[in-house]
């Protein structure tokens, strides 16, 4: 498997396609919302199942006091300039 950033492809396609990955899976998030549905996603090469109530509670403010830990382990483990990974949503 090659561990470079995909962000930093000389191809525009291939550079692109993370942002796109990540939109998908908010996309993902906000369908699994609406429907009272779970997604999973991997985090340290595990399958985690994130449910509709978790993904509420990630998606408040870090301001508001509610904001769940689990949004920084996923986005930022998965999804960091300095860590580099996959975000897998599926319902």
């Amino acid at each position: 498997m090659n561990s470079r950033d995909i962000r930093n492809s000389s191809d525009p396609d291939l550079a692109g396609s993370y942002a796109a990955m990540l939109r998908a899976a908010r996309s993902a998030e906000d369908i699994a919302i609406k429907t009272n549905t779970s997604i999973l996603v991997s985090m340290d090469s595990k399958d985690v199942e994130l449910t509709a109530a978790d993904l509420i509670k990630m998606s408040l403010p870090p301001e508001s006091g509610s904001h769940n830990e689990m949004h920084n382990l996923v986005y930022g483990r998965c999804c960091g300039k300095d860590k580099p990974g996959a975000v897998h949503a599926g319902i």
